[in-house]
């Protein structure tokens, strides 16, 4: 079992196909690339860990594959010491990989009959987001919040925790001081709690 945890990571990239196809895809990227097999991560839900696996990407690089349950997608993405290290590698077997672009992502995250379709939509357009804010992933979230359907609601406010920015911290204040269903009133107090711990303070 791997454990280590490099200080820089890529973006995260969505992979088409469900679970085992995306591993499949990666897999073989990896082999094509000569790049060996570091070892399996087995997922344990009651611990909040991930299914992944790990291929050596190069000296103190990895390639991690991990499987989200919460979005229900499969992403991956490179880690390692040097930021210019990672994003060539992460360049590299990109061209291997079925990912969906960001645009992508943002224009499947629509409000639609239904639901569960879309909150899973909002939540893997926020898990591919790029690091910098986006405008278009806010209107989104925001827009799921205001919806009235607690199933939209909660995937909007776990949407605001996989890359963190002070501008969401308003609409989770505003989920505590308005919001009458408990669930959701104690799910967006544990993402506040994240962002305390990360140091997010709002702008």
């Amino acid at each position: 079992m791997v454990s280590e945890s490099p200080r820089y990571f890529s973006r995260p990239l969505v992979i088409r196909g469900n679970s085992d196809e995306a591993e499949e895809q990666v897999e073989s990227a990896a082999e094509s690339l000569g790049w060996p097999c570091r070892g399996e991560i087995p997922a344990d839900p009651d611990q909040g860990v991930p299914y992944e696996v790990q291929w050596m990407a190069g000296p103190a690089l990895i390639l991690h594959f991990v499987v989200d349950d919460l979005s229900n997608c499969s992403v991956m993405r490179i880690s390692g010491d040097n930021p210019d290290f990672v994003e060539s590698a992460a360049f590299l077997v990109k061209g291997s990989v079925d990912v969906y672009s960001f645009e992508e992502l943002l224009d499947s995250a629509e409000i639609s009959e239904d639901t569960e379709k879309s909150a899973q939509a909002l939540m893997r357009a926020s898990v591919g987001a790029p690091p910098e804010f986006s405008e278009r992933l806010f209107g989104r979230i925001r827009s799921f919040l205001a919806s009235g359907n607690p199933e939209l609601q909660e995937a909007a406010i776990w949407a605001t925790s996989f890359t963190p920015f002070p501008q969401y911290r308003p609409l989770l204040n505003e989920v505590l001081a308005t919001q009458s269903d408990l669930h959701l009133r104690e799910t967006a107090m544990s993402v506040l709690e994240a962002y305390d711990h990360e140091g997010v303070q709002e702008q």
